[in-house]
């Protein structure tokens, strides 16, 4: 790794995540005479949230040449999942018997680093230190500009540090600072958040990773490589609050009841850490010389297990868009790299939020409580003859599940439309939310947005009204009350 960039590049990456590695590790494969530069915030330094992955790592490893950085002196296998999701009864999940080889639990510090250090020595130039800041398009080139320690020990005059590419990689993460620079509105499924500590992990621990719901959400535990253990209490940020779950007491009085963890468990002088954990799809994530991978295009609920390994494989995608990319000189091929990049990233979002809707509505034994309200749902509580109207009473409350932009759609789609059933306002909420060429948003997405605010009291349903049989066709029979 080096400590500065070069004036100039074919292509740079910012962020140097799995998401953003696996990227020009792809790219580097492909064609060997792209310059690539990564642009890393981080100096590998700090502790990373771990993460518990499932099989098929190994395979995502391999296609960009990394399989061996996953070694049993750095990262522990593990064994699988033990829950009683859905039930008073505990399930496991052993990854023994799945034939896409066993799962892991990683130290992501120590993952992240050697995978950098890996496309280092392929070629790569990965700089840390050096935090992005603003983009310009000119004659054709990115004009990218960064802050950061490495820019101010570069120019001791000047913190800032500036470098041309054609094209740009967003690999930012939650932030998604370029994506958002280029007009891009994140979309956030929840309010999810992770409150978590670290304990000592007993001897008799079995390597599982463990989940436990309860009335405000569900609690996580999985071992890590360094003889700790992670424990998490995962719940919607306004329930936190609501709640204190962020006091320590009240946190180890929850894990204590839910996941059987010791109150005396915990390290002395561990604080709690927050981290943001909802999920989130950035509609928008290719343009005009740039896409966006990882979790700068989309985030998935910790629940899935499958947050680097997503990661990973949009960054082989991405890596093969950008092969084509610059194989190609007519601009009509350009785009369609770019299109069947994002189309690979869409159909890998369909299926996670079909999984996910699955997942959480097998949960049913707190169904009155709201954390769970808001997941739950059934497509037999949406009828198309339904109109709504804005509860005017809770109308400048924030809604703790939506942006503000999509709090405020909502609110102006339904009030310009009284008397239009609401098939109408999920059409119109597609058309703001889903731009042309932006990633498809499944219609049980809105569907749900609206159920969970309808059940929680800021949107009112009206009565009943007749409505043209066209109307009903166009919601079709899927969506019919039953």
């Amino acid at each position: 790794m080096q400590a500065a960039p070069k004036a100039s590049y074919d292509v740079c990456v910012i962020g140097g995540g799995p998401a953003g590695l696996a990227t020009a590790l792809q790219l580097r494969a492909a064609n060997s005479h792209i310059s690539i530069v990564v642009m890393e915030a981080s100096n590998y330094l700090r502790p990373r949230v771990g993460e518990s992955i499932a099989p098929g790592l190994e395979s995502v490893l391999q296609a960009i040449g990394a399989e061996h950085l996953l070694s049993e002196h750095k990262h522990l296998p593990s064994a699988g999942v033990s829950s009683c999701w859905g039930s008073s009864q505990v399930h496991t999940n052993d990854f023994l018997l799945f034939p896409r080889g066993r799962g892991w639990h990683l130290n992501r510090s120590v993952f992240d680093k050697d995978l950098a250090t890996l496309a280092s020595e392929r070629g790569i130039h990965v700089c840390t230190g050096y935090r992005f800041k603003q983009s310009k398009y000119v004659q054709s080139n990115w004009q990218l500009s960064f802050t950061g320690e490495r820019a101010k020990a570069k120019n001791t005059t000047n913190s800032e540090v500036f470098l041309s590419c054609a094209f740009v990689v967003d690999a930012s993460g939650r932030t998604a600072k370029f994506a958002k620079q280029r007009g891009s509105k994140p979309i956030q499924l929840d309010a999810l958040i992770c409150i978590y500590s670290y304990i000592n992990r007993n001897h008799l621990d079995k390597p599982f990773a463990e989940i436990n719901p309860f009335a405000d959400g569900w609690s996580y535990s999985a071992p890590l490589p360094n003889n700790k253990k992670i424990v998490a209490l995962m719940t919607d940020s306004d329930i936190a609050s609501a709640k204190h779950y962020k006091q320590i007491a009240v946190w180890q009085n929850t894990l204590c009841n839910v996941a059987n963890i010791s109150q005396h468990a915990l390290l002395p002088n561990q604080p709690l850490n927050v981290w943001p954990a909802y999920s989130v799809v950035n509609p928008q994530i290719t343009g005009s010389h740039w896409l966006a991978v990882g979790d700068a295009a989309m985030c998935y609920d910790p629940l899935s297990s499958q947050g680097i390994t997503k990661s990973l494989v949009q960054g082989v995608y991405a890596g093969h868009a950008l092969s084509d990319w610059f194989a190609s000189s007519l601009s009509e091929s350009k785009q369609q790299a770019l299109r069947t990049y994002a189309n690979s990233c869409s159909s890998g979002f369909q299926n996670y939020y079909a999984k996910w809707c699955e997942y959480y509505t097998l949960e049913n034994r707190w169904q009155s409580a709201t954390f769970w309200r808001r997941r739950i749902f059934n497509l037999a509580d949406f009828n198309p003859n339904h109109y709504l109207t804005v509860n005017t009473h809770l109308k400048n409350k924030h809604w703790p599940h939506l942006t503000n932009w999509q709090q405020t759609a909502v609110c102006e789609t339904v009030d310009a439309a009284p008397d239009k059933p609401l098939w109408h306002i999920v059409n119109r909420l597609k058309e703001q939310w889903q731009k042309p060429g932006a990633l498809k948003l499944p219609d049980e997405y809105i569907i749900n947005v609206l159920l969970a605010l309808t059940r929680e009291g800021f949107l009112e349903v009206s009565v009943e009204k007749k409505v043209q049989q066209d109307v009903l066709q166009k919601a079709g029979q899927r969506y019919a009350h039953n």
